[in-house]
């Protein structure tokens, strides 16, 4: 019996069919990317499978927060299993931030132009 489990195992890896449940892995990044998408205020340049109707804020100190836990889940073992990174949503996800192009993606546009234009605001003098 122990046999014919293994082969099983065997067989279905070999395939190609993943051993791993990504359920949770993608919704944890569906989640992220859709406050992300939220935030940036879509849907130009932003995937088209984001919902972007999940409260977020707009401004840029959270858009950064954001945008760090998209990072942070893309890059981390524990909240994306090395089974799941080649789920659709991964690799949508990954193809969007792959386009540096400021015009078509709400995250550079957001990282590139409006990052910098927030930083260069007159400020209120401290007295």
């Amino acid at each position: 019996m122990r046999h014919l489990l293994l082969v099983v195992l065997l067989v279905t890896t070999a395939a190609g069919s993943p051993l791993i449940n990504c359920t949770a892995s993608d919704n944890l990044l569906a989640d992220r990317m859709n406050v992300l998408c939220a935030s940036i205020g879509g849907p130009n340049g932003v995937p088209s499978w984001c919902n972007t109707s999940v409260p977020a804020a707009q401004d840029w100190p959270n858009q950064a927060y954001y945008m760090h836990d998209v990072l942070h889940t893309l890059a981390s073992e524990t909240e994306i299993p090395p089974g799941c990174f080649a789920t659709p949503l991964v690799l949508s996800t990954l193809h969007w931030l792959s386009d540096t192009n400021t015009l078509t993606s709400g995250w550079w546009s957001t990282w590139v132009v409006f990052q910098v234009q927030y930083y260069d605001m007159p400020r209120a003098r401290q007295k």
